[in-house]
Parts: C-alpha cells; sequence; structure tokens
C-alpha cells in the first residue's frame, strides 16, 4: 500500500519549512510542525534549527506557509516574540516549541495531540514515514509549498527515547514529524500474519541525519590527508513524548496563560 494512498491531504498542510532569504526565494533551514494546544497553533522543530550552538536565537528565520487562495505566507520568526511567545526547550534534548499567532489567511492545519503514540509502543523494524524539506529544494514565493515524503522503518530503539530510522534525510529534514505506517501484517508466535491494520500514529521527531565518515590516508606519511562525510541511511529521532513534556512544563503554560490574558484584554467579550 502506497503513502500517497491514504495520507490525509490536510496531513501536509500541518508541515512548513523554516527559511532564510536567498535572493529572491528562500531556503529552508529546518522543518517545523504544527500541533493544537488549548486552541492555539503549537509550532515544533529542532532546537538547532532556531538557535545558534552558543544559545542565541538566530536572526533571519521565516516560518513559510501557503495562503488561501494563493500565494505565501512569510512570518518572521521575531514576531512570534512580538506576540509575546518564546521558545520553550528540554535540558539536553534537541526540540524546541513555541505558539504561533492564528491567522485566518494561512491555508494551514495541525495534528491533534491525540495523534502522539507512546515510546514503549514503537519497535524496531516497525515501518514509518516523514513529511519535511530538505535543504536542497529552494521555496518560490509564489509556489504553492508542499513537504517531501519519505519511508522507512524503526532501525534502532535507545533506553534514553532516542531512536534511530533507517531512511533517506538530509539538512532541512531536521524537524520533520515521523510517523507510524500503516501495516496490515503483525508478527505472532507462528510467523507472519494479517492483523489489525495500526493508524497512522506521530511517533517522534526527526533531528539529523547520522554521517558516516572515511580517510584518505598517505601511503608515504601514514597520517589522514583528506576525510569524506557520506550520509549513512540512517537518522536520528526523538520520541513525541518530548513535546508532550515541552507543553506540560511551567513555563509553557505560564507563556499560554499570558498570551491568553493579553488576548482576552485586546479583544474583551460582547456585552
Amino acid at each position: 500500500m502506497s503513502i500517497a494512498g491514504w495520507l490525509p491531504a490536510d496531513w501536509r498542510k500541518a508541515v512548513v519549512p523554516i527559511a532564510v532569504r536567498a535572493g529572491g526565494n528562500f531556503a529552508p533551514v529546518g522543518t517545523a510542525f504544527l500541533i493544537e494546544h488549548q486552541g492555539f497553533n503549537c509550532l515544533v522543530t529542532a532546537k538547532h534549527v532556531v538557535f545558534e550552538d552558543s544559545g542565541q536565537l538566530r536572526n533571519g528565520l521565516f516560518v513559510l506557509s501557503n495562503r488561501i487562495g494563493g500565494g505565501g505566507n512569510f512570518l518572521p520568526c521575531d514576531e512570534l516574540t512580538r506576540m509575546g511567545a518564546s521558545w520553550k526547550t528540554l535540558e539536553g534534548c534537541d526540540i524546541a516549541a513555541t505558539l504561533m499567532p492564528a491567522d485566518t489567511t494561512h491555508d494551514l492545519r495541525r495534528f491533534a495531540a491525540t495523534l502522539f503514540e507512546n515510546f514503549s509502543n514503537v519497535r524496531e523494524g516497525d515501518d514509518i514515514f516523514f513529511l519535511g524539506f530538505p535543504l536542497s529544494l529552494g521555496v518560490s514565493p509564489t509556489a504553492r509549498i508542499t513537504p517531501i515524503v519519505r519511508a522507512g522503518m524503526v532501525a534502532l530503539k535507545n533506553d534514553d527515547r532516542s531512536f534511530l530510522i533507517e531512511a533517506n534525510a538530509f539538512p532541512g529534514n531536521s524537524g520533520s514529524p515521523v510517523f507510524f505506517r500503516p501495516c496490515p501484517f503483525e508478527f505472532s508466535a507462528d510467523g507472519l500474519r494479517m492483523g489489525t491494520v495500526r493508524p497512522p500514529k506521530l511517533i517522534g521527531m526527526l533531528t539529523s541525519f547520522v554521517p558516516y565518515e572515511d580517510e584518505a590516508v598517505s601511503r608515504q606519511t601514514g597520517r589522514t590527508r583528506v576525510t569524506f562525510e557520506e550520509n549513512s541511511g540512517l537518522a536520528s529521532a526523538l520520541s513525541i513524548e518530548f513535546v508532550s513534556e515541552i507543553l506540560n512544563s511551567e513555563s509553557f503554560q505560564s507563556m499560554t496563560r499570558a498570551i491568553v490574558a493579553r488576548e482576552r484584554g485586546n479583544n474583551p467579550p460582547p456585552t
């Protein structure tokens, strides 16, 4: 069963590129996805996409989306700060989340938290797919923004709720949501058999591809002269449980309450 045969069209609208200006176009530097949080759009991506190694926020980043009726929306990440939102993270975890202002001109959707899957239910060998924006694909201001869908499988589970997937991921895929791919088969003591089709649940977020390094060594000196880096075909991901922890943190809850209070102050209920 192909992914294109059952992937809901609206799911693509919940995945957006984070980009920088590149001439007249935009160059994606990462991927983000939207989830529903207390009626707000919550934007989730990899921490290294929006933060420098020094811990400072990157300058000149945009969140791109489609506009209803055609054309694109280009929201500077600085606007998030002006609305009272800020990026929240977890110590030692490459995930960041913030709130994004709702805009009726944006052709966006969001994933419900009911799609979140517990890490304990992720198994090595499970089929997966992810949606994202590889860095090599520039985005024109007039073109429709559509993420690339790629498939793979869970290659390794780690005790720290990270996992490896066997899949071709590239720079720009950081922040891509990773889902179970529905499969009508299951293993039992008797071998492979038809089972209940598992729905496509959100299991995690891709953080980076795993590089493979090879060295060119001088036969005369025995020293390395050139190091080559290749894509190993593996990528690292983190459980979606980390996103739940950010959303439930006091820091994120406090930010949400402050924005709700501000909106109520600016938009008092009718009498």
